[in-house]
């Protein structure tokens, strides 16, 4: 993992000061004009643009563990009445399970102020299996901790709720999320060895509606 590490580090153009703070890259993200964004768990805390060496955030106190981004321009948030550029949304998720989000222009030099949407439940035995993924469309957030699915709507500006959409009865090791173009669900189930499916206009009643699409079986 170490070599795919640096791997990263060097096709991201990190300088000799991200080097010097011994990063480790938790995700990736990448947006409609090619900027890079990374999570990093180091001895700073940070999400970064990687094709602009800007900081999106501060120094965080929790590890990030896994992000995604928003450019759609979809978000009440991402337009701005005092200019005509669009803000992208950063959505991450830190080793304790708190969910946040911060709006950014993508090629300011400020950084994002990070909001606590949510607090998700860690697993127990502290397994690190988050992922994250977003549907800017119907502008619905997905995540997982390894054992449920959650979801909630972030259209608004300040969401509340969030709620399992799957348990861990009905797939028990959700650890890799994506979102289809037509809003369907799709996720790595680590347990079953499989990639399965929940259709947008099911998730209201997900009881028998997820399929299994095919066999992921453990390259191991």
């Amino acid at each position: 993992a170490g070599g795919v590490e640096t791997n990263y580090i060097a096709r991201l153009s990190f300088s000799e000061r991200e080097r010097e703070r011994d990063a480790r890259i938790t995700d990736l993200a990448l947006d409609a004009d090619g900027r890079r964004y990374a999570s990093l768990d180091g001895k700073q805390l940070l999400i970064k643009n990687t094709k602009n060496k800007r900081d999106v955030t501060a120094g965080l106190q929790t590890p990030p563990r896994t992000l995604t981004i928003d450019f759609s321009g979809n978000h009440a948030k991402a337009k701005s009445q005092a200019d005509a550029d669009i803000r992208t949304g950063v959505y991450w998720i830190e080793l304790d399970g708190a969910v946040y989000r911060t709006w950014i222009l993508p090629d300011a030099e400020t950084t994002g102020e990070p909001e606590q949407l949510f607090g998700c439940r860690v697993p127990v035995g502290g397994l690190e299996m988050w992922d994250i993924a977003l549907d800017t469309q119907h502008q619905r957030l997905y995540w997982t901790n390894g054992q449920e699915l959650y979801r909630s709507d972030v259209s608004k500006d300040n969401p509340e709720h969030f709620q399992i959409l799957l348990s861990h009865a009905i797939s028990p090791s959700p650890i890799a999320i994506a979102v289809a173009p037509d809003g369907s669900l799709l996720w790595v189930d680590a347990e079953d060895e499989v990639l399965r499916i929940l259709p947008f206009g099911k998730q209201e009643n997900p009881l028998g509606a997820v399929k299994t699409l095919y066999d992921a079986p453990n390259p191991a």
